[in-house]
């Protein structure tokens, strides 16, 4: 990793850097998304709203409101209540459900819907009609305590955002990845041919050595001289030499 990274020029450097900075944002960001913490959390309520101003539709006048709610969690939610909170008197409503209903009434300025469960993707609509602009809240409480619900509209902007992240961290990655990859194989490349020069080298001074060798051996039949037992030794001597170097 040093023998790399000290060959990086200073705007690869600033690159890498910024990439790692930003693969952490972006994994640190999916890792406390939203989409990410639904695999691990129980029931996770989710509700879309609608409204219709009558009048543009029909020319009746009156408003028509439609509240819509799943559990998108990966559990039940077990003995739920849903609370509709109304500025004034709460207006006309009907409920219906893919899940038994135990019970719903209104209360004050408060629509009160009672389940004995909510089942992973079950859905709960509640469809108003009032003369005047409907304006509400909701709440649940469940076995586990009162829970926030969230609207759609904020599930899609964080949809969004984990796209974004996703998108981030993958191609912080990818840049990474190249840089390493194109430093790591110029660094192999330069090994090999050192390697494959250091070869040359040891194959020019083997050439060499036999040259010498062959030298060596013709020299008693050109000379008059006799093999004295010194003669010998040298040779023995530099052969050995020869032989230690390779």
């Amino acid at each position: 990793m040093p023998s790399i990274t000290s060959r990086m020029s200073l705007g690869e450097k600033f690159t890498l850097v910024i990439s790692v900075l930003s693969f952490i944002v972006g994994f640190f960001g999916l890792a406390l998304s939203e989409s990410v913490s639904n695999l691990y959390s129980d029931a996770k309520i989710f509700a879309t709203k609608d409204s219709s101003n009558l009048n543009s539709l029909t020319g009746q006048e009156g408003y028509i409101g439609v509240i819509t709610i799943s559990n998108r969690g990966i559990s039940a939610s077990e003995k739920m209540k849903l609370v509709i909170s109304f500025d004034s008197t709460p207006p006309k409503y009907e409920v219906t459900s893919d899940e038994e209903i135990s019970k719903s009434e209104t209360n004050g300025n408060d629509i009160k819907i009672f389940l004995d469960r909510l089942s992973k993707d079950a859905k709960i609509k509640l469809a108003m009609y009032s003369k005047l602009p409907i304006s509400y809240r909701i709440q649940y409480i469940d076995n586990k305590g009162k829970g926030p619900i969230e609207l759609e509209d904020h599930s899609k902007q964080d949809n969004i955002k984990e796209i974004i992240l996703l998108l981030v961290t993958i191609i912080s990655i990818m840049v990474i990845f190249y840089i390493f990859r194109r430093h790591a194989e110029t660094l192999v490349t330069e090994k090999i041919n050192s390697h494959y020069i250091e070869l040359q080298n040891k194959i020019s001074e083997l050439r060499d050595e036999i040259g010498n060798i062959e030298i060596l051996i013709s020299e008693p039949s050109n000379s008059s001289a006799p093999i004295t037992e010194e003669t010998s030794k040298g040779f023995t001597q530099r052969l050995a030499d020869f032989m230690l170097k390779t």
